[in-house]
């Protein structure tokens, strides 16, 4: 498997076709379909897949001569519209401006480069990406597909759909050997309990857009796949490890000063998404740019919110005289699409009450922002421990702010002083 962090795009490749003749050509300029069966293999259905590339090339089903090669490789490398390249594909370039909807399974398939049927959360994820478009056209087949209209929807919806799929048959088909993203960067991050699972993760990298991943390594190295883009994320909260706590919470996430996920799931089985461009913080005017959303995964994927320079998030969690909780929505204070209240557990989606069971957050900014961050968090903490441990001397009491508020509250503070006023008249009265 290749390392989809040092993968080249060879964008300045004036002998790119010398340089594939002498690698993977034998000296008749053929090269057997054999080989590309072993490089193409983790492209799900790649048989189906490679005997469609070569018939829109006419090429012989076992040997490929070099020019028909290099020719799906121009195509690849400077193509336009890779959701109508890839479609057409399935269709044979079919003048008919229908495909069925197993062959738009197939073209799923493709670009989660992953067909496991048993695979509960893939089919999950493949399902409400045809059932979103299937109640956005509501065409009357549904086992036929209108081409332009789903080329346009996908690229809309779904604009980084096929990056994945292009980068890995590309780079394969060009250094000669199997290269996919690689899921080893998330088999511990990504548990399975988690509610950011690699498949929901893969889901979402089709739509978000690049606040929310790293194209750089920290060691400056260029990370091509879009799954592979997200492997920088780190789980600041998790309700099943740290519980319903809105203390625990507020000192995790409140202050981030970078791009942040929040993902809920309901009793219902709702799975929600808040992506914020600017963090979580407390404040009583909106925020979050014109990069943040609200995206419903399950049931159905709908892009509920989107941002906005007028901002779509409010949050309050202390305040006493405003109102409480996290708020989205294009006027979040006055009518919200998804409210969350401060214990929470319970929330308001586009209507409808739902019972939060589980929360995660987690960090898109990059390794400075969390460093920050946790050090801030820190300081807070040590500081919290102090003024906890700290003994007060009556002086510092008589002077202190909190004593003068408990006062101007009813609550009697002053009985020191008090009794120094007694003992003075008695003694006068003598």
């Amino acid at each position: 498997m290749g390392n989809s962090q040092t993968v080249s795009n060879d964008n300045n490749d004036g002998n790119v076709h010398l340089q594939i003749y002498k690698k993977l050509f034998s000296k008749y300029g053929e090269i057997n379909y054999s080989y590309i069966q072993q490089w193409l293999s983790h492209i799900p259905d790649f048989n189906c897949f490679i005997e469609k590339l070569q018939s829109n090339q006419n090429i012989n089903i076992s040997i490929i001569k070099q020019e028909s090669y290099i020719h799906i490789l121009d195509n690849l490398k400077f193509m336009r519209d890779k959701v109508d390249y890839f479609l057409n594909l399935l269709n044979n370039n079919n003048s008919t401006d229908h495909i069925s909807l197993n062959d738009f399974k197939k073209f799923l398939n493709w670009c989660f480069l992953e067909d496991d049927v048993n695979n509960e959360i893939l089919s999950n994820c493949q399902k409400c990406i045809l059932n979103a478009y299937l109640d956005y056209e509501k065409p009357e087949n549904s086992n036929i597909i209108n081409k332009t209209s789903i080329i346009s929807w996908l690229n809309r919806s779904f604009p980084n759909i096929c990056e994945d799929l292009h980068n890995s048959l590309y780079q394969s088909l060009m250094c000669g050997e199997n290269i996919k993203p690689s899921n080893t960067d998330f088999t511990k991050k990504f548990e399975t309990y988690n509610i950011l699972n690699v498949n929901i993760l893969r889901l979402l990298s089709f739509c978000l857009p690049y606040p929310f991943r790293q194209n750089m390594s920290q060691n400056g190295d260029i990370i091509y796949f879009c799954l592979s883009q997200y492997s920088h994320l780190y789980k600041l909260y998790d309700s099943v490890i740290q519980g319903f706590s809105l203390s625990k919470f507020c000192s995790s996430v409140v202050d981030y000063p970078a791009p942040l996920l929040i993902l809920c799931k309901s009793e219902e089985n709702d799975i929600i998404c808040i992506a914020s461009d600017q963090g979580l913080r407390e404040d009583f005017k909106p925020y979050g740019g014109t990069e943040s959303r609200l995206i419903q995964i399950f049931p159905k994927f709908m892009k509920i919110v989107s941002g906005s320079t007028d901002g779509i998030i409010y949050s309050h969690f202390t305040t006493i005289s405003g109102k409480r909780g996290l708020h989205i929505g294009h006027k979040p204070m006055q009518m919200a699409a998804l409210e969350i209240d401060e214990s929470l557990n319970h929330a308001i989606l586009i209507g409808r009450r739902i019972k939060l069971s589980q929360i995660e957050v987690w960090a898109a900014g990059n390794y400075q922002h969390l460093t920050k961050h946790k050090d801030l968090k820190n300081w807070e903490h040590k500081n919290a421990e102090q003024n906890k441990n700290r003994k007060f001397k009556a002086d510092d009491w008589r002077t202190n702010v909190d004593r003068e508020l408990l006062s101007m509250a009813g609550v009697n503070v002053k009985n020191s002083e008090l009794a120094g006023e007694y003992r003075d008249f008695a003694e006068e009265t003598r």
